[in-house]
């Protein structure tokens, strides 16, 4: 009988975009599967909101040709849920998931989890709201130090092509360059 291993889901979004359990890459679970990944990319940048399947095929497919859209999203959602059941094989509970309610695509990720940019946005939101009055500057240093580690380089780099990722790098280099003010 397997035994499952329940390990620590780590999503890293700043610099090289990687998913790691318990330190260890997992990008190898998609193989030759790069529009699967770049599909998660998308998801997880939009984790919890209601994605209509129009609004995934302009973000995600426009680029190439395909005759049939619907299919080629079909055909790589059923590539990402089967990559994400291996994962939370591995991690011993249901972390990712990808919901379809209603013409729309939902991505949770749900219980016990690290996503670098939720920390990120955390320690910048705590940083900036803390006034003169109230400052621990051992605390503010803390936070300084852990957004600036966090912050490895732009978000999710190597996805230049897709034009839904500019704004959310443009949001966080502002987050990032808000430290320093």
């Amino acid at each position: 009988m397997d035994q499952v291993k329940i390990g620590k889901l780590e999503i890293l979004t700043f610099g090289s975009f990687d998913i790691l359990i318990d330190g260890e890459s997992l990008l190898t679970e998609f193989g030759k599967s790069q529009k699967a990944l770049s599909l998660l990319k998308y998801f997880i940048s939009n984790k919890g909101k209601k994605i209509p399947v129009n609004r995934i095929i302009e973000s995600n497919f426009k680029l190439y040709d395909y005759t049939d859209y619907n299919n080629a999203l079909r055909s790589q959602v059923h590539r990402l849920r089967n990559i994400l059941k291996k994962i939370n094989k591995q991690l011993g509970q249901d972390i990712l998931v990808l919901d379809f309610v209603a013409g729309n695509y939902i991505f949770h990720m749900n219980d016990d989890y690290i996503l670098d940019v939720e920390i990120f946005e955390q320690h910048v939101k705590h940083l900036t709201s803390v006034s003169l009055n109230e400052i621990n500057k051992l605390e503010l240093n803390y936070d300084f130090k852990k957004a600036l580690r966090l912050y490895r380089g732009e978000y999710i780099e190597g996805t230049d092509f897709f034009d839904w990722i500019f704004p959310l790098r443009s949001y966080y280099k502002r987050q990032y360059l808000l430290l320093f003010s």
